[in-house]
């Protein structure tokens, strides 16, 4: 969605089924579920494109989407078809950086899939200078700045929504399906842990919005001290999420590398982060390459959720984000070619080396 928002090129998407059934009449897209290689074969038949963008490729081993026998007839097949093809990466060219052993773990889990994707352009949202061998591309959407009449759409819509009728300031509390599992290993108690902090929002006189996987939400529950001033979501709809995360006055993830951070960045919204995240704790390698390229090696503040939530404090680190955080991660972005202006080149180039 950050790289099609507001662009001038027509664009569909293939999504696993949950994910399609999830956005299913949500998107300003077509969508088209897929389950095997043959459902991706017909939807890149159907659809006819000019360019195939896999968001990501190394995502077909992390979430066992399709096997290597799968990925290597489907990127065959693009090829046969002369498609330009570029994929995404999570791991900020690391996998690629056969020389740092911190991620000999990761290679084992993704080796499989190099050969069919490490001479693809690899498509970042962040500055240029990606480490690894191949070509790096870096891009920048300025929709995803929102201008005030568009925040105020996104506010009215949210108005809406059961967790805005109260004059309380949301608070939102995001919790990914991964984060969730490693911080049940890292707690004697997790749901205690995630009710505290919820609480300790409550009794700032703030609205809690939680949005969480539901077996760890269905524990929190019976721990609220004030469950009507909580509103727990489950997995939302892409417009759902974005009027949550733009209405909120503050957010807290347990994932400092979350796409969505760097919306609230981007739009000076206040967020914080209780964890460095599945990805910054299964690579530990790729943090500082994260804080470089994403938080522009800004001084920003890892809280811990073990420790109360204090207005003081909050306020008083809120009080520097604009010149500590938000001026310097949208100066180093906004110098980013657009998502148009990618593909333009990226065909450019395909139609020459053809």
């Amino acid at each position: 969605m950050y790289f099609m928002m507001g662009m001038p090129f027509a664009s569909a998407l293939a999504m696993p089924p949950r994910t399609a059934a999830i956005h299913a009449g949500s998107l300003p897209y077509p969508i088209h579920p897929y389950d095997t290689l043959d459902d991706l074969l017909k939807i890149v038949d159907q659809t006819d494109p000019d360019i195939v963008l896999l968001f990501s490729g190394y995502l077909y081993a992390a979430n066992h989407l399709l096997n290597p026998t799968d990925v290597g007839s489907l990127m065959c097949s693009l090829r046969d078809r002369s498609l330009p093809v570029v994929t995404s990466d999570p791991s900020l060219g690391m996998l690629r950086n056969t020389s740092n052993q911190q991620v000999f773990a990761w290679r084992e889990q993704f080796g499989w899939l190099e050969p069919w994707l490490a001479h693809l352009p690899h498509l970042y949202l962040a500055p240029d200078g990606m480490v690894g061998t191949g070509s790096s591309l870096s891009f920048f959407n300025p929709h995803l700045v929102l201008p005030e009449p568009a925040r105020n759409s996104v506010l009215t819509a949210a108005a809406g929504q059961p967790w805005a009728q109260t004059s309380r300031p949301r608070w939102l509390f995001i919790l990914q399906t991964e984060d969730d599992r490693i911080q049940a290993t890292l707690h004697d108690d997790w749901p205690g842990t995630l009710a505290a902090r919820l609480n300790d929002a409550t009794s700032l006189e703030k609205q809690a919005v939680l949005i969480a996987p539901r077996p760890t939400a269905e524990q929190v529950l019976p721990r609220l001290q004030n469950p009507e001033h909580v509103t727990i979501l489950g997995p939302c709809r892409y417009p759902l999420f974005m009027q949550c995360l733009h209405d909120a006055e503050v957010t807290f993830y347990w994932n400092r590398y979350s796409a969505s951070i760097l919306s609230r960045i981007l739009n000076g919204q206040p967020t914080f982060s209780f964890d460095l995240g599945h990805l910054g704790r299964s690579m530990p390698a790729i943090v500082d390459i994260a804080e470089r390229h994403f938080y522009a090696e800004c001084n920003w503040p890892l809280l811990s959720d073990r420790v109360p939530l204090a207005l003081a404090s909050i306020a008083e680190m809120l009080s520097t984000m604009p010149t500590s955080l938000f001026h310097p991660v949208i100066d180093r972005l906004s110098h980013q070619p657009t998502p148009d202006r990618v593909i333009h080149d990226l065909l450019a180039q395909w139609k020459v080396a053809s």
